[in-house]
């Protein structure tokens, strides 16, 4: 039927190449096939439909013609078999190369091989966990935070220093690089007295400044011309400053009595265990997402990780989707975004290529792991995702009765909703398990999972697309730290605010 004449794998690329002769009896078997196919279709010239020889089919339709279906005919039948034959598991259909000869018919296949992860020992992977502490420093720091909030101005009969508030009246005029004097509208404003110089500072860098010493009554002219590389570059400012008041800041004592009136404590000291609690759980959770980036980014680039091109094309091509979308959003077409930019698609190809890289390798080696350590939900968790699939069709309707009435109807939209949170559920485990494993956690954690309610847990960027029409639907799945920062609260107000402040 055939032969194998040579079989080569590139284990980089996960591509092989086959050469194949048919034999004789199988190809001229195939040419009547063929000529009784197409004579059917066509009228040949001299014969009843189907009675053509082949050789009359050619030379009548053409040599193109009749070989393009020769080759589809004998493809569609033989091509599973040399596969077989050849003992490849191919990853997607393969393609027809080239036609070496035609006598004997020979034929160069290229078939895309599975990809090939090699997780080495992972289970020896170790990354440091090293959560930040709370200090007493932090604590007084939201303490003086506290005060702060609850300041008051008071005036003084002293010249004006660093921290005070001058309400004083402006009158002006400025002066363009080529031009004459225009006046500034006086006006009556409030500046606090910086001891750092801001280059963003009203009306000028440094101009509180040249406030120090003066007090309540005091007049002083200033001036400035704003530097080469400014936004004013060349303009001069001229102030006549009049101090109409000089405040200074009173703090409050941080007392019992102040923290009843003011939080929701009873003490300082309860006050200041509410501030360190809070701040230890924020700082954790802040931690803990930061760790489990790392955990996945250190992890991913260490693992060797082939893959056919193929399955990168999938992933470019959902990138380009997905700016698709988001121009769509702002009423653009991607030819328009690409003649603004000034680039072809091949150029935007080769920019989106780094991402596609990492998600696709991202996605194989989360699943690598999970087929692994054998992760998949069990019954009770399964059932819960196709609820979870179910209510999304529910939300996209709209209306529960009409959203029933669709799913009877379809009921595979729901069954691929169900695969994409499933998948979404694995991953997410396979990284909860390899933060487990990084952090030498990994007997302690085994078999939880099956005592306690699994959470869903956070989608990594592998998730968002095996496919190109998977990626809304990961986009949507809340992952577990999304939910556990909604859920978490603060102490109570006080401390949270001013741990924060």
């Amino acid at each position: 039927m055939f032969h194998i004449l040579e079989k080569t794998v590139d284990p980089e690329t996960r591509h092989a190449t086959l050469v194949v002769e048919i034999d004789e009896d199988t190809l001229n078997r195939y040419k009547r096939r063929v000529a009784r196919k197409l004579s059917q279709q066509y009228r040949i010239p001299g014969f009843r439909p189907g009675k053509a020889p082949y050789g009359m089919v050619v030379r009548h339709l053409g040599e193109t013609l009749v070989r393009e279906t020769l080759l589809e005919a004998l493809l569609e039948d033989l091509y599973k078999e040399i596969l077989e034959a050849a003992d490849l598991d191919p990853h997607a259909p393969g393609d027809l190369k080239e036609v070496r000869s035609w006598e004997p018919l020979t034929l160069v296949f290229d078939v895309p091989l599975p990809p090939e992860v090699d997780l080495g020992d992972y289970t020896q992977f170790r990354l440091p966990y090293e959560p930040p502490q709370v200090t007493e420093e932090d604590i007084e720091r939201a303490l003086d935070n506290l005060r702060r909030m609850h300041v008051r101005m008071e005036s003084v009969d002293r010249p004006a220093q660093v921290g005070d508030m001058v309400y004083m009246r402006l009158r002006g005029k400025y002066t363009p690089p080529e031009g004459e004097p225009q006046e500034v509208p006086t006006e009556e404003v409030t500046l606090l007295v910086k001891e750092d110089e801001d280059p963003e500072e009203w009306p000028f860098p440094g101009f509180s400044k040249q406030l120090v010493g003066l007090k309540k009554g005091d007049t002083k002219r200033v001036s400035y011309t704003f530097p080469e590389g400014a936004a004013m570059a060349g303009y001069t400012f001229e102030y006549e400053v009049e101090v109409l008041d000089v405040q200074q800041p009173v703090y409050p004592e941080i007392t019992d009595e102040f923290i009843r009136e003011n939080t929701d404590y009873d003490s300082v000291e309860a006050f200041r265990q509410g501030v360190r609690e809070h701040l230890e759980q924020e700082r954790k959770e802040q931690y803990e997402r930061e760790y489990r980036d790392r955990v996945l980014e250190t992890f991913v680039e260490q693992v060797q990780v082939a893959y056919p091109k193929s399955m990168l094309d999938v992933y470019i091509e959902d990138e380009i989707d997905a700016l698709k979308q988001e121009l769509e959003d702002q009423d653009l077409t991607l030819e328009e975004y690409l003649e603004a930019r000034g680039i072809t698609r091949e150029e935007l190809i080769e920019e989106l290529r780094p991402r596609a890289e990492k998600r696709l390798k991202t996605y194989l080696v989360l699943s690598t792991l999970a087929e692994k350590e054998n992760i998949k939900p069990d019954e009770r968790i399964m059932a819960g995702l196709l609820e979870r699939a179910a209510m999304d069709i529910i939300e996209e309707v709209g209306d529960e009765v009409e959203a029933r009435k669709y799913i009877r109807k379809n009921p595979e939209v729901v069954q691929q909703k169900a695969i994409r949170r499933i998948e979404v559920w694995v991953l997410g485990r396979a990284l909860d398990r390899l933060v487990a494993i990084a952090k030498g956690e990994a007997e302690a954690k085994e078999g939880e999972a099956d005592e306690t309610e699994a959470p869903e847990p956070t989608e990594p960027e592998a998730t968002q697309a095996q496919d190109p029409e998977g990626q809304a639907a990961a986009q949507a799945e809340p992952s577990q730290d999304q939910e556990t920062q909604a859920e978490a609260q603060p102490p109570a107000e006080a401390p949270a605010s001013a741990a924060e402040g």
